[in-house]
């Protein structure tokens, strides 16, 4: 089962920065990347709960809106379109 999760900086992982990387790095920035997904709550909730882990479509300071189109357009996009089944689909909405 594919897990996706939107949300905002909570599910996005803001803070979260690798300690041996310059302190003046943001969180976003591509040299963090890899440390923070291994380290934010749905890389965690996933393992735990033996899915895959799909996509994070999470961004800081996410509207409610942001997070329901792009949740929307990415299913369209990489299911419905592919006549892929949304039932086999794991969603978390933070």
């Amino acid at each position: 089962m594919d897990f996706i999760v939107t949300g905002d900086s909570w599910s996005f992982g803001s803070e979260i920065i690798d300690p041996s990387l310059d302190s003046n790095i943001n969180e976003w920035e591509f040299e963090n990347s890899d440390y923070r997904k291994k380290h934010i709550f749905p890389t965690h909730l996933s393992k735990k709960l033996n899915l895959t882990f799909k996509k994070n479509l999470s961004f800081p300071g996410a509207s409610n809106d942001r997070i329901f189109r792009s949740l929307y357009n990415y299913l369209l996009k990489y299911y419905i379109k592919d006549s892929k089944l949304v039932r086999n689909v794991f969603l978390l909405e933070i």
